[in-house]
């Protein structure tokens, strides 16, 4: 179990996919220029998150710095 703790938001990447999604586009709207910064300050590993993404079907949209559906 890998879990980053950012405030009050407890981050899991066994949580369902949708939760991990709504919890860093949050970030990235927020406070986070793009993914890769969120993942270095925070700490997390950037190729095991965008994995996860990938296979359920996501993706980081550097355009919009978002994670979408793909």
């Amino acid at each position: 179990v890998i879990k980053y703790c950012w405030g009050y938001i407890m981050l899991n990447l066994n949580m369902p996919i949708e939760l991990i999604v709504s919890i860093i586009n949050t970030y990235l709207r927020s406070k986070y220029s793009s993914l890769e910064v969120l993942c270095e300050i925070e700490d997390l590993d950037f190729e095991e998150l965008t994995n996860k993404l990938s296979n359920n079907n996501y993706e980081y949209c550097q355009n919009s710095n978002q994670i979408k559906q793909k």
